[in-house]
This record gives structure tokens, sequence and C-alpha cells, in this order.
């Protein structure tokens, strides 16, 4: 029966999977309390990244733009010239960025790329890898009030989080589309997947076995059925674009493929969801490139990360990009998460904190907490406004720095 569980057992369960070289805004399957880390101190290097793997940016050339034909050829003749062999690339890039991904190439052929008038940088294929924490717990009383600490279930059956009270209720959209980079999404019933748009940059199945991608699916778009809960913009269309593995790893060569593919098949009004990037003060010209390039198309939201660190320091959040809004974590009592970065570059403050979303496998329904929650709360507030602006209802302070609360509606 597809309804959330009114309590259930706590438990929790750490388990370490790897080094986190990027951060997912939260960590996979239900997770309710963040950890602030302070990890500004620690420069995140080529050490940790997929060895002797690159991303390679052109600098722009108009003639080039979206034409990927173009840019392959562009990308063979380069690497001809050094005696690179061009079935060492990866990926070719022609929306997001101009350039391509490569492997198998020692530092010296890095650098004589480098050294090339027609490329702009050569960076390092960082690699992703999550920490993982499981918890279950209590669901929470009811209560209807609008700055409500806890959610409610109406009268015909759904689940009301407290973020998507807070934020202003709901407000169908089923005439509107998500794009979701992250871990997939699951075939969840509460869901309006787009099976035909859907794609995956990591294996060959799109469908999320991780549970991240699936969660903030649910806070933009879960349905309004009276079985389950529902999201801020019920109804609307969901495509996974899956840049991150099963056990929540990925790379930047797969995380930019998939900012390409939103790119170059999304339409304004549309809106997209990134709730990933780094933990570690890292600067990526690759990344900002990118997502300059994907917010000219539709405007979308980003998380600020979950480091207790100024946003100033992590691509692309620190880039101060029209129409992408980068987004911290609020608690219920509208104070800022611990964990949560903060700046002058953090543009909105979103619930975040106790999320109940939706789940996958046997857990239809989970509980996670960061910035990765918060940051698809404004990506509905967007995609119900259709205009790329949000309205405002109270600030948070955190390091100085005051930024507005997003809204649907008072």
């Amino acid at each position: 029966m597809k309804t959330i569980q009114k309590s259930i057992r706590f438990k929790m369960i750490p388990i370490l999977v790897g080094t986190v070289f990027f951060f997912n805004s939260c960590s996979t399957e239900e997770f309710s309390e963040e950890v602030p880390v302070d990890t500004s101190s620690v420069e995140l290097g080529p050490d940790q990244a997929v060895p002797n793997s690159y991303i390679v940016l052109f600098k722009e050339d108009g003639k080039l733009k979206s034409n990927k034909q173009q840019v392959s050829q562009k990308s063979s003749s380069i690497l001809s010239q050094y005696k690179i062999a061009s079935n060492k690339m990866k990926f070719v890039y022609e929306t997001a960025i101009q350039g391509f991904s490569i492997n198998d190439i020692t530092e010296k052929e890095a650098q004589l790329l480098r050294n090339d008038p027609d490329i702009e940088a050569v960076e390092p294929n960082y690699i992703h890898k999550l920490n993982v924490t499981v918890e279950q717990g209590d669901m929470p009383p009811a209560n209807s009030n609008k700055a409500t600490t806890s959610g409610y279930f109406e009268a015909g059956g759904d689940y009301v989080d407290w973020g998507v009270a807070r934020v202003g209720g709901y407000t169908y959209s089923t005439d509107k589309t998500a794009w979701i980079l992250d871990s997939g999404v699951y075939a969840h019933p509460d869901l309006n997947i787009d099976y035909t748009r859907s794609t995956t940059f990591v294996d060959n199945n799109w469908g999320d076995r991780n549970g991240h991608g699936t969660h903030v699916a649910g806070i933009i778009g879960a349905m309004h059925n009276g079985d389950g809960l529902v999201g801020v913009a019920p109804g609307a269309k969901i495509v996974a674009v899956k840049v991150l593995t099963d056990s929540g790893s990925g790379t930047q060569a797969q995380i930019i493929a998939g900012i390409n593919y939103v790119a170059k098949n999304a339409k304004y009004g549309d809106v997209w969801n990134y709730s990933i990037g780094f933990t570690n003060r890292t600067i990526s010209v690759a990344y900002e490139t990118a997502f300059k390039s994907l917010a000219k198309v539709t405007f979308g939201a980003m998380a600020a990360g979950n480091s207790n660190d100024d946003v100033q320091y992590y691509s692309p959040q620190r880039e101060y990009i029209t129409n992408a809004w980068v987004v911290g974590n609020m608690t219920s009592s509208d104070a800022a998460a611990s964990g949560s970065n903060y700046g002058d570059n953090v543009h909105a403050w979103a619930p975040g904190t106790g999320i109940w979303s939706c789940g996958i496998g046997g857990t239809e329904f989970a509980k996670k907490s960061g910035t990765s929650m918060a940051s698809p709360y404004v990506a509905g507030i967007l995609l119900v406004k259709g205009d790329g602006k949000i309205i405002t209802d109270g600030t948070v302070s955190k390091g100085g720095y005051s930024a507005s609360i997003a809204v649907v509606k008072k």
C-alpha cells in the first residue's frame, strides 16, 4: 500500500563508502541531521581525480556552438597534432561547453594541450564519492500551521511536509518539466517521469538505485493523488539525467555530459536542479562555463553545499550566473543549518532539514537533510512561477551574509 508510515523504528547505520571529493548535498538513503564539516583549509588536487583523465575546454567559437560533429572534428585534429589517439576521447561537449573529456594521457600530453592556442583550460577529471548515513525515524504529528515545524496529513491522505507548507503550499504543474541532474530517478508511483527524455551518462539505466535523485525529484513534483506525499509542483514532468552511479559516485566528465544534455534539450520555462558539487575548495572553469550556458537556456537551482564555508571558494556556486539560484539549507525555525554553506552568492534559503520525500525500492518515502533538499524547493518555486523569480518571506543570515527565504506564495 502506497502510504507513508506514521511511525517507524529508529535506527542509525553509518556506512563509509569512500572519501568525499564532491559534495552530494545530503547523504543517500534516509539522513535527517547534517554533520558540519570544516574543510576550508583543504584544497582539492589532481590526486583526487581519475588518473590520467582530463576535461579539455576550447576557447569559445561561435561557429562550433551546438555542432557536435564540428567539435568532434576539431578535437580529433588537435589531438593528432600531438600524436594523441582520438579514441581516448570519452565525451564530446558542444552546447554547455565546447570541448571533450579524455582518458589515458600523460601529464606531458596534458601540458601540450594546455599550451595549444585554441584551448582555454585542461582540468583534472575529479571524482565524486559519497559518505552514506542511513537513518529512520518517526513521522511528525499532524500540524497545519504555516510556519510549522512538522508536516501534516490532509484529509484526502496526502502528506504535506513542513517544507512544502513553509514555501506556501503546492501548485499543480502537470504541464511543466523539471530536469534532475543527479543519481537518476526511481520509477516511483508518486512521480510523473518522462521516460522518453530521461537518460544516463554513467551506465545503461537512468533508474535510481541510490535514492538521492528520487528524493530531490519528489520535493519538486510528487503528485497530489491522495496516497503518498505532495511536492511543490505536483505532477510536473520529471526528466532523470543520471550523472552519479548507484553507489553515489561520478566524475566531472559525466556531470558535464549531463549538463550538456540539459542545455541542448531543455526549453525556457523548464527548470533544472543541481544538488552536486565540490566538498573542498575547488575552482573549475569548465563547470562555470557549462552552467553559464545552461542558465541562458532556462533557470534552475543549485545546492550551496554542506562544508560550512563561504561559497566564494567553490565552483560553480561562487560564480554569479543570471537565472541560476544558489540555495542554502534552513531549519524549520527559519535559521541556517549548521552545515550549510553561506556567502554573498547564496541567493536564497529554503527548507532543507528533516525533509520527507520519495524513496526507492521497499522504502517508498525517505527523510533527508542538506542543501540538496533546499535546492529543489527553489527549483519547484521557479517551475510554478515560470518567470525565473521567487517571492520572499523573511531572511536567513549566516557568516555575516543575509538572503531571502524563497516561497511560492505567502
